[in-house]
């Protein structure tokens, strides 16, 4: 059997190779050489062993590709992040059945050996830092209150749609989210609408948050609350 190896770590596809001695075995270190061996071969591989991270798999579909170019050749990812079963020979062979079950040059049969033997080749020890999706991720050095993650622009949009609350009722419950972390004078809320291009006097802002207490009073999903301290309004959210 003719096996294509094609990986960003073609250390691994050497090591793989040298114990199938009994197969014929080309390793290709880059996508590009990838295609240009494919495209250019004289009579086609039998089995085409990639690196699931040769490609970014949300743009480009090798199955697609191979399809595309009408090119028959059986394709498995050797540390498939993926896997149907714990056993990965019996994932090579489900994953084959299901992407060449309308062709009828493929015949699972042929594969069963070399799928199984390749499956003992990584079960070495010396394999696995090539075969697992590992994110290694640092603390963050920031201190923070979680809670705070959980309240968006989206939540008071949300909440807009949810209760038809009016765009003057809107703006002012944005100005009201956007200084969360401290009190509004009235004098300091009229000063925003200002910047704003927006006229606006002190009783009319006393109105405007009436009417707003009153919108978030009547929603059951509300999470958020106008008190009333010395400096003025806060909004807490819950």
């Amino acid at each position: 059997m003719t096996i294509i190896f094609a990986s960003l770590h073609p250390e691994i596809c050497y090591y793989i190779a040298n114990n199938l001695k009994e197969h014929s075995c080309l390793v290709i270190a880059d996508s590009k050489a990838l295609f240009t061996t494919i495209k250019n071969q004289k009579e086609c591989a039998d089995l085409l062993v990639l690196d699931y991270k040769l490609f970014n798999h949300e743009i480009f579909n090798i199955y697609h590709y191979l399809k595309q170019e009408y090119l028959f050749l059986p394709t498995i990812f050797y540390n498939d992040p993926c896997m149907m079963f714990n056993d990965r020979r019996l994932h090579w062979i489900q994953m084959s059945k299901m992407i060449y079950a309308e062709n009828d040059n493929f015949k699972i049969e042929l594969y069963k050996d070399v799928f199984e033997k390749f499956s003992n080749i990584l079960q070495a020890k010396e394999l696995l830092p090539y075969l697992e999706f590992r994110n290694t991720q640092k603390e963050l050095d920031i201190d923070f209150d979680i809670q705070e993650l959980k309240y968006t622009k989206n939540s008071i949009l949300e909440l807009k749609k949810r209760v038809k609350l009016p765009d003057n009722l809107y703006f002012l419950l944005s100005i009201l989210f956007d200084c969360k972390e401290r009190t509004l004078s009235y004098e300091e809320i009229t000063k925003v609408y200002e910047e704003h291009d927006k006229k606006i006097t002190t009783n009319s802002v006393k109105v405007l948050l009436s009417n707003l207490r009153k919108y978030l009073a009547t929603d059951d999903k509300n999470k958020f609350s106008i008190i009333k301290k010395k400096t003025g309004f806060q909004l807490l959210c819950m």
